[in-house]
């Protein structure tokens, strides 16, 4: 059994308990499953999963249409097909630019320490198929990555969660340190910062 498969094991178990429902967070390890996170879709849990920057996705613009049938027979088509291919999650960042950025302050510290970074707010579907389990086309997500002022590219910190409302109102923090917040975890657990 895999980390993520024992993970949503675990997650599913729990979630049949008689305790207060908290945010899923996990590391890379489990934010780059796609299974996972359709299985905790399907339990309508909130989640914060990291992803690794290489981690492929198709853009909020992307369209999934089913094509015509050929001319001189043959079965039809009947798979929804993508306008265009995936592509990297830093690539995506990266184009995106500055001018897309929000700034927003929120709790780091055990101290209560405001701190101001930008952070991208982009909705994208998952770029891998993973065999035919999962939903196809892919639902949305939010991607959340920081771009902290002064830095060249965003950093290594990138988050998926389900795409409900906008991450960025969620008690004025980003996805991540609001879930976080709310799950009772300081900030910067498991988190580095440059």
């Amino acid at each position: 059994m895999t980390k993520p498969e024992m993970g949503a094991h675990l997650i599913e178990r729990a979630a049949g308990w008689d305790v207060p429902v908290a945010p899923v967070l996990g590391d890379s390890a489990y934010g780059d499953n796609t299974v996972l996170r359709e299985r905790l879709h399907d339990l309508q849990l909130e989640y914060v999963l990291s992803v690794a920057a290489q981690t492929t996705v198709f853009t909020a613009e992307t369209s999934f249409i089913v094509g015509e049938a050929k001319k001189g027979g043959g079965r039809p088509p009947s798979r929804a097909r993508p306008d265009r291919k995936p592509q990297s999650i830093a690539c995506l960042v990266a184009e995106c630019g500055t001018q897309q950025l929000v700034s927003v302050t929120f709790r780091d510290g055990p101290d209560g320490t405001q701190v101001t970074s930008r952070f991208a707010f982009l909705r994208v579907r998952a770029g891998n198929r993973f065999g035919g389990r999962v939903p196809w086309p892919p639902r949305q997500e939010w991607l959340i990555a920081e771009w902290p002022e002064g830095r060249e590219r965003p950093t290594d910190s990138l988050d998926l969660q389900p795409a409900r409302g906008h991450p960025a109102r969620a008690a004025g923090a980003p996805g991540a340190a609001a879930l976080e917040d709310r799950a009772g975890l300081h900030a910067t657990q498991g988190r580095t910062r440059p």
